[in-house]
């Protein structure tokens, strides 16, 4: 009963993966002329992820990351514009695609908004990344109006056809004003809300191995008792091991209909008694994993430490 009492234990702690906060946004765009993409967590508080790129003969592959910890106050915002020249046509429209894990948001999609800036794209029809560091502040400011988004009348290839990869059915050229376009062009914002891209989702499925761990009834000769300093999410401390009382092997799994396989079929775990340490002062927890979810409390000792093993059969 006492080995059975702590297999759990053992391994939610070597098992339980940590919840990364990062997703990754991938997807292929194209601007007349040119675009960059900036990532806003609110005022004050936004970076560049893609450099100038440009332009609109050419599809460009898009991937940057968004922390799913705080998408209560983050936007993708795409800028995008055309070359400086007056009374030419000309559009400063976009065209692509991001992806999440949350979903595709095309630029056919109601869900993105356009924001004016304020600020004029004259002097900027080079991709230097320096030319940007004056205006990237302002274009994070809050919108000074929204505008409503214009599809031109060939919204697949006005100029020369594009080749996306896997292109969604509603992706189009979307503009700020009817083709042609004539006058000064200032820097459009076309924003998304990051939770329409990526949501923070639970560390699951667990992809690490399973173990089915046995007790050991018979040793060669007693283990030498070795002294540790470890430190865990509970806290540091030292400890003595001495004997082996787990041995754990990496296991297939079958449950709900689904199969998990083995990963490393080369780790095992081997577990081993505590035989002296400082105490420790855990608080209470709940778990989650394929069996279920559980909250338990702790004691003020360890009840064994398990380290990565090699295993020979004799």
């Amino acid at each position: 009963m006492y080995f059975s009492k702590f297999v759990g234990i053992a391994l939610a702690l070597v098992l339980g993966p940590l919840s990364a906060h990062g997703e990754t946004v991938t997807g292929e765009l194209t601007a007349d002329n040119h675009f960059m993409i900036n990532l806003s967590y609110g005022s004050g508080q936004t970076s560049t992820v893609v450099q100038a790129l440009g332009g609109w003969t050419s599809v460009e592959d898009i991937s940057f990351d968004i922390d799913t910890a705080r998408l209560g106050t983050c936007s993708v915002q795409i800028l995008a514009w055309d070359n400086p020249q007056s009374m030419v046509n000309r559009a400063g429209g976009l065209i692509g695609y991001l992806t999440g894990n949350a979903g595709t948001v095309a630029t056919g999609s109601s869900i993105i908004t356009l924001h004016e800036t304020g600020q004029s794209a004259s002097g900027f029809a080079t991709l230097a990344t320096s030319d940007f560091e004056t205006w990237i502040a302002a274009s994070t400011n809050p919108a000074i109006s929204v505008l409503p988004i214009l599809v031109p009348p060939n919204p697949s290839s006005p100029w020369v056809p594009l080749s996306f990869s896997n292109p969604p059915s509603n992706l189009t050229w979307i503009w700020d004003r009817p083709f042609p376009l004539f006058g000064n062009d200032e820097i459009l914002s076309f924003v998304i809300p990051c939770a329409a891209l990526v949501t923070d989702t639970p560390p699951t499925p667990f992809d690490e191995d399973h173990f089915s761990c046995y007790k050991p009834i018979k040793l060669q000769e007693p283990s030498e008792k070795v002294e540790l300093k470890i430190e865990d999410q509970f806290g540091e401390g030292t400890i003595v091991i001495g004997d082996p009382v787990l041995h754990c092997n990496p296991s297939r799994k079958r449950h709900n209909g689904a199969e998990f396989g083995i990963e490393n079929k080369e780790r095992h775990l081997v577990c081993y008694e505590i035989i002296k340490q400082s105490p420790v002062y855990p608080p209470a927890v709940e778990i989650e994993n394929q069996i279920g979810t559980s909250i338990y409390a702790f004691d003020q000792d360890r009840e064994m430490f398990c380290v990565p093993s090699s295993k020979e059969e004799m």
